[in-house]
């Protein structure tokens, strides 16, 4: 029959049904398209048109190729059924000398992993090669550019090249009865004549949307073409030449140019807000109703989350059929989780408290119902909350199994034997799937988790997931550690997706892009339409370059940029009306596809909308406002003890103060993975307590030494007890080993003469301001006796500088009355004026100064409040004044004022209360 040449506009899957309905028993017809979607419309026309009648038999490309190869393979061919691990298998242990000098690597010598991660390389690009009908002898003249090793040296050895691994793998695979897609392409190529004959059966046979074939479809559908009862069916297009069994006509293509807008966005969920706008939608009125001419286009899956929360929900009748990516969901969370748990074990069994944590806080985990679903899971989530606030108190930085449950309950216990344990036991990728089975159906049995909207969907396809390694030949393959099997299994499951199930031919369309193909519709809503999202094509092989594939007649990256080219002009061209929506950010913009309509429409003087949707959050600045003082407020803070950490806090900013001194929230302690300066630096000024208490600055320079180490070992048993075996702890014990002795040098050099009175001295003292007595506290690191000179010494781990830690000059240029009035951080901090205030009560008759000793710095150095030159007594009265005032207004003024300089705002834990505060 003469082919059919489709103009734009022209409905392929309506034609192809026309056309079979034209027949006297439609019921003997066979209709084959390139993809799923296009039959159930063509059915759906056939029934609208010829009523109820026995459907015609009705294929995918796939699924003709199967009905093919069952009914036309040779009697002896048995083929078993196998999963994708069963091919890996066939190159890890049947091919494992030949794979292993592939790779260049000596059996034994590479890890499972990598050999499993190089043979679904190797799998992929053998089926490629397969159904291309690319002989062996082909290949060979390219082994040296498919090797991992492209060195000179490499391309000398005489190793087993790829294409003798892809000659013995297709052998063995026949062998085993386990035939693949492209082997059964290529079968049914050398037996095209019987493929021809097949369809002969048939009163017709109609193939539709057709482009771009491989060999093996070439020479198969080439050879059906030659049948009387054949007739194929073209979406026509300039980009068709060449690409089809039949030669294109050369006539004229009508083409309308359809109504198109762009709609440029700040975000993807923002897209996502816009397309429920588009269709007219709004939460709290009726659903909306489309026809089946309506399609969103949703060119990659992390589109579907939230267009199933915002707009489908919103609509009354839709289908779905854009696969749901397991990768988005809260069970494969859960599996990396998991992941992460086992990667954070160390020698000792320990797991990092933070990656424990983070698993024992999955929604799945922290509703687990103890003792198999009797109690509640508020049970649970207290045991978790009260264990990982205690390990953060105590900074466990990791932590066992054994340790968490005796700590954590019988709830936590539980947990940890029945969740976890089990993993820690696999031996084999069969015993860790068996693991992963029972993990899941716990989840389901005795957690929230079977609840969750799509639950029944997702955690099956991961237990048929692991059903498939433990019933493959890879069951019995081991690898070196727990992470190891937990990262292969969320990676073999990464790229499985839920097809949401629908009326596939009713309401608004929701389609994946290639879903699309040879399909037609009167309005078209593409999200997505972003230069790094469409089209989806990679130039990237890792195993057959660009130059290797032009020459055995391989798709390259052009040709799948031109499968784009070519359904998307066809899908845009046949609407009437198509909607646009991308980011523009730093990142990303408009589609090249996009780019390209614009210059078309602009060439023929078409006008096209294109709108920039702002984002519905406003990005005024907003004024805080402050909180006003109640009298019980003022009589609680006339009650209270100061330090100069409060009185630094209300000057940097009044809330600040609030939050923290008088509601008393603080930030949540957090869990170590690894230590921070922090930690290093709190071990270091307990190591300096401890050698003051052991009168280690009053003995002799060797004895001095002696006491150190003897105060290094007793803080660092504690608190880097896993030095001797963990890298990375062992060199922060030398990091803190090399700061005491830079220390102990410091001192030595030119402070041996001080006298050292106190250490770690605690003084409460007391201040009168207009008639009321306020009560202070501080706590002194170390006091010397300098010559008559009484010396408060601070230590600062922190590399700051030391002009951070005292009162700005402004306070004895500008007035304090005036900078009070004003911006109150101009004062600086009041630390060191404080300490001499404290240190005075006690040495009232001598020269009060104050130090920092800063020893984060490279080098060691010390820091004075007084320089000899300064008026002491003067500057002292400036600062004693400073604190008075800022005492009086914390009790007497009426409101506690937000900071007057912004960039206190940066870093400050309470920068979300303020929004709260005035939303």
């Amino acid at each position: 029959m003469k082919p059919i040449f489709l103009d734009y506009g022209e409905n392929l899957p309506e034609i192809a049904a026309r056309e079979i309905s034209s027949c006297a028993n439609p019921q003997n017809a066979l209709l084959v398209f390139p993809n799923k979607r296009p039959g159930y419309f063509a059915a759906k026309y056939l029934s609208e048109k010829k009523g109820p009648i026995i459907s015609p038999k009705i294929f995918s490309q796939d699924e003709f190729i199967d009905e093919l190869f069952s009914n036309l393979k040779d009697k002896t061919i048995k083929v078993k059924r196998f999963y994708d691990p069963d091919l890996a298998a066939v190159l890890m242990f049947d091919l494992k000398k030949e794979f292993h000098s592939f790779l260049n690597k000596k059996e034994g010598e590479a890890e499972n992993p990598f050999l499993l991660a190089w043979a679904m390389r190797m799998i992929s690009a053998f089926e490629e090669c397969k159904i291309a009908s690319v002989e062996p002898k082909r290949l060979r003249k390219f082994d040296f550019l498919s090797s991992p090793d492209k060195s000179a040296d490499s391309l000398n050895k005489k190793f087993e090249r790829f294409s003798d691994l892809y000659e013995k793998f297709y052998f063995l695979c026949a062998d085993k009865g386990f035939y693949t897609r492209a082997m059964k392409y290529s079968c049914l190529a050398e037996r095209s004549k019987d493929c021809a004959e097949y369809c002969l059966s048939f009163e017709k046979a109609v193939f539709g949307g057709f482009f771009v074939l491989n060999k093996s479809e070439k020479i198969i559908l080439q050879e059906i073409a030659e049948n009387g009862n054949s007739l194929f069916i073209y979406g026509d297009s300039p980009l068709l030449e060449g690409k089809s069994v039949h030669d294109r006509p050369k006539k004229e293509l009508k083409r309308e140019k359809p109504k198109i807008k762009f709609v440029k966005c700040l975000s993807r969920q923002h897209e996502v807000f816009e397309l429920k706008k588009e269709l007219g939608c709004s939460d709290g009125a009726s659903k909306k109703s489309f026809g089946q001419d309506n399609a969103v286009i949703i060119p990659e899956s992390s589109y579907l989350p939230p267009a199933l929360e915002i707009v489908f929900p919103n609509i009354s009748e839709f289908n779905i059929s854009a696969g749901y990516s397991l990768k988005m969901t809260p069970i494969y969370g859960l599996f990396l989780a998991l992941e992460n748990l086992f990667g954070s074990l160390n020698a000792q069994k320990e797991f990092s408290a933070r990656s424990y944590f983070s698993f024992a806080f999955h929604p799945y985990i922290k509703n687990f119902k103890a003792n198999k679903g009797k109690e509640n899971a508020e049970k649970t989530r207290m045991a978790f909350q009260n264990l990982r606030d205690y390990a953060a108190k105590e900074k466990i930085s990791f932590i066992s199994l054994k340790e968490l449950s005796d700590l954590g309950g019988s709830e936590v216990k539980e947990i940890n034997e029945s969740l976890i344990a089990p993993f820690l036991n696999s031996s084999s990728l069969g015993e860790f799937c068996e693991a992963a089975e029972d993990f899941i159906d716990s989840i389901s049995f005795y957690s929230t988790g079977n609840l969750h909207p799509y639950w029944n969907y997702f955690p099956s396809i991961m237990k048929e997931k692991a059903q498939e390694i433990k019933n493959s030949l890879l069951s019995k393959v081991s690898f070196k550690n727990t992470k190891e099997y937990v990262s292969f299994f969320n990676s073999y499951c990464s790229a499985s997706a839920y097809p949401f199930s629908g009326s596939p031919v009713r309401g608004l369309q929701g389609l994946g892009f290639l879903e699309s193909r040879n399909l037609k519709f009167e309005k078209i809503y593409f999200l997505g339409f972003c230069e790094n999202i469409f089209p989806s094509v990679k130039k990237e092989d890792e195993i057959l370059p660009y130059e290797a594939r032009l020459e055995l007649g391989l798709s390259t990256y052009k040709e799948k940029s031109e499968i784009y080219s070519y359904y998307f002009e066809r899908l845009i061209y046949s609407s009437k009306e198509a909607v646009f929506f991308y980011t523009q950010d730093d990142e990303s913009g408009l589609s090249p596809f996009g780019e390209k309509l614009k210059w078309d429409y602009e060439k023929e003087k078409i006008k096209y909308e294109e709108r920039f949707s702002l984002s519905p959050v406003s990005f005024a600045p907003y004024k805080i406002k402050p909180v006003k003082k109640t009298d019980k407020m003022k009589d609680f803070l006339k009650s209270q003890i100061y330090s100069y950490s409060s009185l630094d806090a209300y000057l940097s900013c009044g809330l600040k103060f609030y939050y923290s001194k008088v509601l008393r929230l603080g930030e949540e302690d957090e869990l170590m993975s690894e230590r921070e300066p922090k930690e290093i630096g709190e071990a270091l000024h307990k190591i300096l307590e401890k050698f003051f208490f052991m009168k280690g600055f009053e003995s002799p320079y060797k004895e001095k030494i002696i006491i150190m180490e003897k105060a290094l070992k007793e803080v660092s048993d504690k608190i880097l007890k896993d030095k001797e075996t963990n890298g990375i702890s062992y060199m922060e014990y030398f990091q803190i080993r090399k700061r005491c002795f830079d220390f102990l040098n410091f001192h030595e050099k030119d402070r041996s003469k001080f006298k050292i009175l106190e250490g770690e001295k605690e003084i409460h003292f007391e201040i009168n301001v207009k008639g009321h007595v306020f009560k202070l506290k501080s706590r002194l690191d170390r006091i010397d006796d300098r010559d008559g000179e009484i010396v408060v010494c601070d230590y600062k781990t922190g590399g700051l500088d030391f002009k951070k830690y005292i009162p700005k000059a402004s306070v004895e240029k500008d007035g304090l009355p005036e900078i009070f009035q004003g911006n109150k951080n101009k004062i600086g901090s009041l630390q060191l004026p404080v300490y001499c205030m404290a240190a005075e009560t006690i040495y009232k008759s001598k020269e009060i100064n104050a130090s920092i000793i800063t020893l984060g710095l490279p080098q060691i150095k010390e820091d004075l409040l007084f320089k000899k030159e300064d008026n002491r007594p003067a500057k002292l009265k400036i600062y004693k004044e400073a604190v008075s005032l800022a005492l009086d207004e914390i009790v007497g003024c009426d409101s506690f004022n937000p900071a007057e300089d912004e960039k206190e705002c940066e870093y400050c834990p309470f920068a979300r209360f303020c929004n709260i505060y005035n939303s």
